[in-house]
């Protein structure tokens, strides 16, 4: 009976778990993100034109059940929560964003200081009145 038991462990069938990685990861094949694998199974990951992939480029089944570099995330950097923007234009435009505010604050004047900004009443200073 114990002949049988081995015979039994050898032919088990060694399933790794359903990967999981960071959202714009591409991932070949596709059933790695949605299956468990068996082994000796391989997938590899790359990223959209204008991402770098972070982490292991394939992860593989082992026969112990395990994935390679399991401890290992995997994700594609650049990814910016404006979609279709890269990492280097969003940060040019708040660069022109806050020079313009820093230039604006120059032209502001204080209609206060002029004729009490044409009021009858009190003034009260409001940033940016004769900008916007």
């Amino acid at each position: 009976m114990s002949r049988l038991s081995v015979r039994f462990e050898l032919f088990s069938v060694v399933n790794c778990t359903v990967l999981s990685v960071g959202h714009l990861v591409k991932t070949s094949p596709d059933s790695c993100l949605t299956s468990q694998m068996k082994f000796n199974t391989t997938c590899s990951f790359s990223c959209p034109k204008g991402y770098q992939l972070q982490g292991p480029s394939y992860k593989h089944c082992g026969a112990n059940g395990q994935w390679t570099d399991s401890a290992k995330s995997v994700s594609c950097k650049g990814e910016t929560k404006i979609t279709g923007v890269s990492e280097k234009t969003a940060t040019t435009v708040l660069v022109l964003f806050i020079l313009i505010t820093i230039a604006m604050a120059f032209l502001d004047n204080n209609e206060c200081t002029v004729s009490n900004g044409g009021c009858s009443h009190k003034c009260v200073k409001r940033p940016f009145k004769n900008i916007f």
